[in-house]
């Protein structure tokens, strides 16, 4: 930032405006191509023109540079142009210095921040897990960051630790309900197998006992049969019966016969 403030040369309008002085501009005794109006003869002037010039640099440090250079405005613009270039190079090292100790101290801070998640994530019980508990461990380490860097690359480990955390805890609960409804599952293959043996089985026995209601009727139609042989055999009986008494009391044979032959 130095240098794109001391890297432009500001001219005279641009400073002070437009002085009603400028036609004694030609013959002032600071007068050079670089166009500087006359900044009268007062010190003072010329510091407060190099200060509106160069406000990253302090006032004493004008001065110098005024002093030095026999109070030439010319030659001072031109030594504090120097010695801004030169506190620009500083303040990159500087500002590399400081990237590098903070990139240090923010892969020390994201190695204890996941720390700190996975033990916050592993050694804290379920109930424990929640958003206020999260919403704690992102407030605690942002108030350990170090800087806006550092905010930034904590905010970004932690939405990852939490993002991870979700997950796994939605695959456990995925898992936990996909083995919840494989046990239901084989119940209910075991209750269907039961099932169809059952209704197997019911089946056989409606098949036996259609074929026995089929057979009723056939088996009436033979117990008819036999029940009218049974009539006649039983007619015919009695007419033997009767046929034989008869003969009996005409016979002139003596009643009493051998017992071979009846």
């Amino acid at each position: 930032m130095p240098a794109g403030i001391c890297g432009k040369r500001v001219g005279s309008e641009d400073v002070f405006g437009s002085p009603p002085s400028a036609k004694r501009s030609r013959c002032s005794p600071f007068g050079s191509p670089t166009g500087f109006p006359d900044l009268g003869p007062e010190s003072d002037s010329r510091i407060s023109a190099l200060l509106r010039m160069f406000p990253s640099l302090d006032r004493q440090v004008v001065e110098s540079a005024l002093d030095s250079n026999d109070q030439k405005i010319d030659d001072a613009v031109q030594a504090l142009h120097t010695l801004c270039r030169g506190n620009d190079c500083r303040t990159h090292e500087t500002l590399s210095v400081n990237a590098a100790v903070t990139s240090n101290e923010g892969g020390m801070s994201t190695q204890l921040f996941k720390e700190n998640a996975e033990e916050f994530q592993n050694g804290c019980p379920e109930e424990l897990r929640s958003v206020s508990s999260w919403v704690d461990l992102l407030v605690r380490e942002i108030m350990s960051a170090a800087g806006w860097d550092d905010v930034r690359d904590r905010t970004i480990k932690f939405l990852e630790a939490f993002e991870r955390s979700v997950l796994a805890h939605t695959t456990t609960s995925k898992e936990q309900e996909i083995a919840s409804l494989k046990e239901q599952l084989q119940c209910f293959l075991k209750d269907n197998h039961i099932l169809k043996r059952g209704v197997a089985i019911q089946h056989e026995r409606d098949m036996e006992r259609e074929e026995k209601l089929k057979e009723i009727p056939h088996l009436k139609q033979i117990i008819s049969q036999c029940q009218e042989q049974l009539r006649k055999l039983e007619m015919d009986n009695y007419a033997l019966k009767f046929h034989l008494q008869r003969s009996q009391q005409s016979s002139s044979f003596p009643t009493h016969f051998n017992p071979d032959i009846f």
